[in-house]
């Protein structure tokens, strides 16, 4: 069985102290025949065991219990090393993951109305509720206000807002509903309910109806009365 290059890598400093089971040893004696890239990293471990052992080379021990001492100790501080470098990487992708979720949810922008995927529809309730329902994400604020037209009737301009993360996470199949009127809210007086993508708090009343006035095409027709 062959075994990939970082398995064979985390198994060297073992392979090297004669501390791995056979089974192992096996494993990495097959893979530097054929891998020059771990044979390399092995002659590199040897020789930089060799520097060090030499560096701390002391009269008092012999100078194979010296070698084997250093050995021990240059296996255990790369392995260590490798370990930190891997908690880092795998903390630091964690840190990503967890900041774009925020960035996701904090981030809020307008609906659009989709005439192709009637992303949002205006019904009547047998109850006489009119709910609007947003599919393929979840709003997160509905601002909306009743005006009167030129012709007399009153209208409800509603607009919606939702973010990234919901854009991303909820299907197409999913609705989120709002109570248009209903429950206290005046119904009898309602002739027609209208989307807006542009924010309606961001518009007085003068400024919603001079806009409706002069660009009725920025209005969806979403319901009205029978």
């Amino acid at each position: 069985m062959k075994y990939p290059c970082a398995i064979i890598n985390d198994l060297l400093p073992l392979y090297a102290d004669g501390v791995c089971s056979e089974e192992s040893r096996q494993a990495v004696m097959e893979h530097l025949k054929d891998c020059a890239c771990c044979r390399k990293e092995y002659e590199k471990m040897e020789q930089y065991a060799a520097q060090t052992t030499n560096h701390y080379s002391v009269e008092a021990k012999s100078t194979a219990f010296i070698g084997t001492d250093s050995l021990v100790k240059v296996r255990r501080e790369l392995l260590f090393k490798r370990i930190l470098t891997a908690a880092v990487a795998a903390l630091l992708v964690i840190g990503l993951v967890a900041g774009s979720g925020i960035y996701m949810k904090n981030h809020v922008h307008s609906v659009v109305y989709n005439a192709d995927k009637q992303n949002i529809q205006v019904v009547q309730e047998s109850d006489g509720d009119i709910i609007a329902r947003l599919y393929g994400t979840e709003w997160e604020s509905v601002y909306s206000r009743t005006i009167e037209l030129e012709d007399g009737q009153n209208a409800v301009i509603f607009s919606m807002t939702s973010s990234t993360w919901n854009d991303l996470m909820i299907g197409d199949n999913t609705a989120s509903e709002y109570l248009v009127a209903g429950n206290g809210k005046d119904i009898g007086q309602i002739e027609q309910v209208y989307f807006l993508s542009q924010p309606v708090n961001e518009l007085s009343y003068d400024q919603l109806t001079e806009l409706f006035a002069n660009n009725p095409e920025q209005f969806t027709l979403l319901w009205e009365k029978e």
